[in-house]
């Protein structure tokens, strides 16, 4: 699985800053039907990242919930087991 990296989140984020502040001095240079594209793909592109954000912090969790509940059933198995495999070699 790859994920999305922060910083070309960041570098898209920083070309649209840079879109909204020259559009008002300079207009887009664009027919409004693409600046309307532009800006509804970039409201888009924002809101998936940030519910990437949160599912990645939901799978962090989880993780580290399976790694917890795994040491622990680890403890209490292993001992299990080697006491009776040593039971069973007498």
């Amino acid at each position: 699985m790859q994920g999305i990296k922060p910083s070309q989140h960041q570098n898209i984020l920083k070309a649209l800053e840079k879109f909204n502040d020259l559009v008002p001095h300079f207009g887009t240079g664009v027919s409004e039907d693409r600046e309307e594209f532009i800006r509804t793909k970039a409201a888009e592109l924002k809101g998936t990242y940030d519910y990437y954000q949160l599912l990645l912090k939901e799978l962090e969790q989880c993780i580290q919930s399976y790694e917890g509940m795994h040491e622990s059933l680890r403890k209490v198995v292993y001992p299990c087991v080697r006491k009776m495999y040593t039971k069973s070699k007498k």
